[in-house]
C-alpha cells in the first residue's frame, strides 16, 4: 500500500495540470466578455475561428512566427559554433580563461537570461 501512495502525487499533478484545463478549451467556441463566466457565455461555435482566419493580418502573423521559429535555432547554432572556434583560437592566457570560465559570456550561449540574472545576483 505505501508504494501505491507514492504514485498519488503524480496522479494529482496529471489531473490538475492535464485534465482540468480541458474544461477551459470551450472558451474558443464562446463569445466571452469580462462579466461572463464559462457557463454563462453565449455559444457561437466556429464563428471565432472564422473571424481569425479571415483577418488580413492573421496569415502574415503565421508566416512571421514560423519564419522566426525556423531561423532562430539555425542562427543560434551557427553563432555558437563560430563563438566556440573563436574561443579555441585565442592564445592561452588570461583573456581565454576569463572567457571560458568567466561565466556570464560563456553561459549566455546555453542558459536562459532569467537564470543568469539570478546566478549573477547570488554570486555578487
Amino acid at each position: 500500500m505505501p508504494l501505491q501512495l507514492m504514485v498519488l502525487p503524480g496522479i494529482v499533478f496529471m489531473i490538475v495540470f492535464n485534465y482540468i484545463p480541458i474544461y477551459g478549451l470551450k472558451i474558443a467556441f464562446q463569445n466571452c466578455t469580462v462579466v461572463d463566466t464559462l457557463d454563462s457565455a453565449r455559444w457561437v461555435g466556429m464563428e471565432n475561428f472564422r473571424i481569425i482566419l479571415t483577418d488580413k493580418y492573421f496569415w502574415d502573423s503565421v508566416y512571421n512566427t514560423l519564419g522566426i521559429s525556423f531561423l532562430k535555432p539555425l542562427f543560434g547554432f551557427v553563432t555558437l559554433i563560430i563563438l566556440a572556434v573563436m574561443i579555441y583560437e585565442l592564445k592561452d592566457g588570461t583573456e581565454k580563461r576569463m572567457i571560458e570560465y568567466g561565466g556570464d559570456f560563456y553561459m549566455r550561449c546555453y542558459v536562459s537570461d532569467y537564470y543568469i540574472g539570478h546566478f549573477s545576483r547570488w554570486h555578487a
